[in-house]
């Protein structure tokens, strides 16, 4: 029976790690994304940087470090870690990419975040203070509800309130109301509980309020928020149907156009770019007329030999 490495030496936990990760690769043959998938670890990446890695994205690399037994699937560390893991994140990833590869880095650059104008920070604070108190009312209720005698008054009291506290800050309404009916019912009862859930009421009111004085800008960027959420989710969509379509051989040209609506991302662009590349779909510009034509008919030749 092999002895286990010795874990409390560095170089020891690099070598199982790329042991394991070449099993782990190996097993991906069996499965049609594996040419669909890129790496940025050539093999000469140092501990440090492989787990910065793997701690930032969402790889192969965690999958490994998950299945070692060191590593959460939200890219932090087990009590299971060896020593030299804990010490290297401990040491916030001071060591630098190695040079051999010194445009690795290329592939996933880190972004600035974008500054927040007024609105949007006042936006984002009274939302997270809306959530938190929302969340320490709901939880008071359920107490409350414990400890006395629910009437049918109560019940018609407190439904009100419960169903404008499980909508966000922007589509609750008749908050005051809400509150009010409620608060004149429950005060009568004498309760340290009652007394701080009547606080956090208040303080809900006022969140409420601040967000009313500020309702035309606050609508309009919360609206907006939701027609680029919903975006984004169509867009996931239609990338999940374009990858499975190119995984499959399904596509043999697509339009440089449609890569940059599906891909507004230059770093993803370029990466899907070279995914199509490496399995032989073409690209041509939707714009020329005369390519458009040609790229329909390989199309559907294509299409007409895969029925």
């Amino acid at each position: 029976m092999a002895n286990k490495p010795d874990y409390s030496i560095a170089s020891n936990c690099l070598s199982t790690f790329r042991e394991k990760r070449e099993e782990y690769i190996s097993g991906e043959w069996f499965s049609c994304f594996r040419f669909f998938r890129s790496s940025v670890l050539q093999g000469t990446e140092t501990l440090a940087f492989i787990l910065k890695h793997a701690a930032k994205h969402d790889s192969r690399s965690r999958n490994v470090f998950i299945e070692l037994g060191w590593m959460e699937e939200d890219g932090t560390l087990t009590k299971m870690a060896p020593p030299p893991v804990i010490e290297i994140v401990k040491n916030n990833y001071i060591e630098k990419t190695p040079d051999i590869n010194p445009v690795i880095d290329f592939i996933t650059p880190s972004k600035p975040k974008p500054q927040l104008t007024e609105i949007e920070v006042l936006n984002k604070n009274l939302k997270k203070q809306w959530e938190d108190k929302t969340t320490e009312a709901i939880q008071y209720c359920n107490i409350i509800r414990s400890k006395i005698t629910c009437t049918k008054e109560y019940y018609a009291v407190e439904r009100p309130l419960l169903n404008m506290l499980n909508n966000n800050i922007h589509s609750a309404e008749n908050i005051n109301r809400s509150i009010d009916n409620f608060k004149n019912y429950i005060q009568t009862f004498t309760n340290n509980i009652i007394t701080e859930l009547l606080k956090i009421l208040g303080e809900l009111k006022n969140i409420k309020q601040t967000y009313k004085d500020n309702a035309d800008q606050l609508d309009t960027l919360n609206n907006e928020l939701l027609k680029k959420e919903a975006a984004n989710i169509r867009r996931q969509n239609e990338r999940l149907e374009f990858s499975n379509a190119i995984a499959k051989g399904q596509l043999i040209t697509v339009s440089t156009q449609r890569i940059n609506e599906l891909y507004p991302d230059e770093n993803e662009r370029i990466k899907i770019l070279r995914q199509c590349e490496k399995l032989g779909v073409e690209t041509f510009d939707a714009s020329d007329q005369e390519e458009r034509e040609k790229a329909i008919r390989e199309q559907r030749l294509y299409n007409s030999f895969n029925i």
